[in-house]
């Protein structure tokens, strides 16, 4: 199986809409705001913290492989550079874009 996920967010520009700084969580209404701080990065992790449960169980039902990049929300220009240098590396019977 190949996992494929993503961390990046949307840029910052332009600076001066922001009330507070783009990168700094802010709390409201006793909730924590935070730029970023979900898109994909839990369901990232949900994924990893599974893998780590199915080895440390012993449990793996089988090979999993991830694909996890930073350039989603401009098009991953790299990606597909990356995919046809490495075909072998990535073949997989199952894809999970999440």
């Amino acid at each position: 199986m190949l996992v494929y996920g993503h961390y990046d967010v949307q840029p910052v520009e332009p600076l001066e809409l922001w009330h507070s700084g783009p990168f700094d969580p802010v709390i409201k209404d006793g909730k924590i705001f935070a730029r970023g701080s979900a898109d994909d990065k839990g369901q990232v992790y949900m994924h990893v913290k599974a893998l780590e449960t199915m080895v440390a169980t012993n449990s793996l039902p089988t090979n999993i492989k991830f694909i996890i990049e930073g350039e989603e929300e401009i098009g991953s220009p790299s990606l597909a550079t990356f995919i046809k240098a490495n075909k072998e590396l990535l073949k997989a019977d199952v894809i999970l874009i999440k």
